[in-house]
């Protein structure tokens, strides 16, 4: 069964599904869309004058599966005008594997080359291969490789394949519009999950995509034309800061403002994350004795930032000394006091007693929601929190609030991750 948007957008919801994988129909041999001849007549590029290769269309299925997966069927169509696009465009690697909690599985690759003279060659089975390229603390990516067969200028080539997000839903989930060659055409077509008093709901990033229109067979489609390659700048601002995307998301129909959103939604992670920073009596006994004999709230705030920092091992560090096996047969730290008591926790267990300990010192002390910059900059007039991430502890010392990320071994007292430099939330 699966849970309701309402539950999966509560903080720090896990989105993901438990049931068992679904059957999906395969391709069948003759599936293959018609060519127009025009484009193997083709001899230069729509979109971008000087590309080497560009798709004709690109087109992605997704089925937001009762059963709890969620299904993608893709299907591209290149034409090849140089030999620079030849060597581009030859090889090609789709990643899939476990991802922490999550799982990508990659079936039913298929793939042809369709020549000037009208002649065809299809990607046998055995050509497709699968190795591993990362592989490391709970990470194991793959790819399918595979080489296009016969492929020269003046050629279309044409893959598709199925790729499988294992218990997984289209709640949150980004379609990219934008690949590595421009494409004339993009569309995407979404068979959203019936969840009763919620809609499908999407925002459309640095692009302008068709309003979502109906299909058949319960799918609704949106798409995207004439779109450019995305192009690699040095010291460029995040990838998704500048390629076109869309979100897809489920909410209910409620309008609402920013500004009362935010409010709203500030109050409501204070309320529902208070128990996290439970001060007991070994806290209150801890940041008693850690403040022992200092008076200012500099001297003090420092004191409990060097305790968490030097006294509790973080297992998020590399540097910790924890082998792989040793991380696997550690407990979950439940409470600050957990932590306290076992002198080991990972990251975010030691934000959480170093907000504890201030509390217990007589500071107002929460926990801080903060946009990554490392992915997109935040834009608050979009009235949801996906953006939003735990970033570091607020202390309110006098009038002002002052951010601290002790759980981050190499960030300095006073000092932020570049990544959450600007944090918000915290006074609500």
């Amino acid at each position: 069964m699966r849970n309701s948007p309402a539950t999966l957008a509560s903080f720090l919801a896990i989105f993901c599904l438990l049931s068992a994988p679904t059957a999906a129909p395969v391709f069948a041999g003759d599936d293959w869309k018609p060519v127009d001849p025009s484009h193997l007549a083709l001899k230069a590029p729509l979109v971008e004058k000087d590309a080497d290769a560009e798709a004709l269309f690109w087109e992605v299925r997704i089925d937001d599966n009762p059963e709890g997966d969620l299904i993608f069927t893709h299907y591209i169509r290149i034409k090849v005008f140089t030999e620079r696009g030849r060597e581009s465009q030859s090889k090609i690697d789709i990643p899939f594997g476990k991802f922490s909690n999550r799982e990508i599985k990659i079936k039913d690759i298929s793939a042809r080359t369709l020549k000037a003279d009208g002649s065809i060659l299809e990607l046998k089975k055995d050509d497709v291969f699968e190795r591993t390229v990362v592989k490391a603390n709970g990470l194991k990516l793959k790819v399918k490789s595979f080489a296009i067969p016969g492929i020269e200028p003046g050629c279309i080539i044409e893959y598709r394949w199925r790729e499988v997000r294992m218990n997984q839903s289209a709640n949150y989930v980004r379609l990219e519009f934008q690949r590595d060659i421009p494409v004339q055409h993009v569309k995407y077509l979404i068979k959203p999950f019936p969840f009763a008093g919620f809609g499908m709901r999407s925002i459309t990033l640095h692009g302008n995509a068709t309003s979502f229109a109906k299909e058949k067979d319960g799918f609704y489609s949106t798409s995207m034309s004439n779109v450019p390659a995305m192009h690699e700048e040095s010291r460029m601002p995040p990838e998704d800061q500048v390629k076109a995307w869309m979100l897809v998301y489920y909410s209910k129909d409620d309008k609402l403002e920013p500004e009362k959103y935010w409010f709203d939604y500030g109050r409501r992670v204070y309320e529902q994350t208070k128990s996290w920073l439970k001060v007991n009596d070994e806290v209150r006994q801890a940041a008693a004795t850690i403040t022992a004999g200092v008076q200012t709230p500099d001297d003090k705030i420092g004191r409990l930032f060097d305790f968490c920092r030097e006294k509790i091992k973080n297992v998020s560090d590399d540097a910790s000394g924890l082998t792989a096996e040793e991380r696997k047969k550690l407990k979950d730290n439940k409470s600050p006091a957990d932590t306290l008591k076992r002198g080991v926790g990972n990251g975010a267990d030691i934000d959480l007693l170093f907000a504890a300990l201030a509390t217990a010192a007589g500071y107002d002390a929460r926990l801080v929601l903060a946009p990554d910059r490392g992915d997109i900059f935040f834009n608050k007039s979009f009235a949801n929190s996906y953006f939003l991430a735990p970033s570091s502890i607020g202390v309110r010392v006098g009038e002002e609030w002052r951010f601290y990320n002790p759980g981050y071994t190499y960030t300095p007292i006073g000092m932020l991750r570049w990544r959450f430099g600007r944090c918000a939330g915290a006074d609500h």
